[in-house]
């Protein structure tokens, strides 16, 4: 949210469900807005109705730029009569936000690279996760550099917890102590094991 404050230009938030486009809304409502009216004025989640603060999922991209009406789950949208790249330059659209977007569905990964691909060279893009696939193959490794790009900044826990935004993580160890009988058995092994070597340090 502060980088795309700071960018200062109107943007597209693209999210991976419903319930994260709108998270998107609320957190621009509760650090940046007055009240309602300025959200209502400010924020949309329709691109027939697009605003400064524009937050849509990635199912709205894909209908837009495959020309399809999908429905799903979550929601129908039919964004397929919008020229997407008009409504960017009509609107003056110059920050576009990828939350998420390495996890996406096949048909929805294609839409974003045509959609990243066809961008004039003026639009910043910003790229979000919590997971960077980095035990992944390296295809999928590709993917991600090709949408996201290199990785310019990473947040660490403990800089997270100290800010009270991540719960600090706590293993718990519980100590398991040996029976009487599972220590008797240890003891001779290690006589064995001691009798073993002691014969091969003779053979030497």
């Amino acid at each position: 949210c502060e980088l795309i404050r700071r960018l200062n230009s109107p943007c597209l938030i693209f999210s991976p469900t419903v319930t994260i486009r709108e998270q998107w809304g609320d957190r621009f409502k509760s650090w940046f807005l007055n009240d309602e009216k300025q959200y209502e004025e400010l924020v949309s989640y329709d691109l027939f109705d697009v605003k400064l603060i524009n937050s849509l999922t990635y199912q709205a991209l894909y209908s837009a730029m495959d020309n399809v009406k999908i429905s799903d789950e979550e929601e129908t949208l039919d964004y397929s009569l919008i020229d997407l790249f008009e409504v960017m330059k009509e609107k003056g659209i110059k920050t576009i936000c990828l939350d998420e977007a390495h996890h996406l569905k096949n048909e929805w990964q294609k839409a974003l690279e045509k959609f990243i691909k066809k961008l004039d060279k003026g639009i910043k893009i910003i790229s979000l996760t919590a997971t960077p696939p980095y035990d992944s193959t390296e295809a999928e490794w590709k993917r991600y550099i090709d949408v996201c790009g290199e990785i310019d900044e990473e947040i660490f826990v403990p800089e997270l917890v100290k800010q009270n935004t991540l719960c600090p993580h706590q293993d718990f160890i519980y100590f398991s102590y040996p029976t009487e009988e599972e220590t008797e058995k240890y003891k001779l092994h290690r006589q064995s094991a001691m009798i073993a070597i002691n014969e091969i340090s003779e053979l030497e």
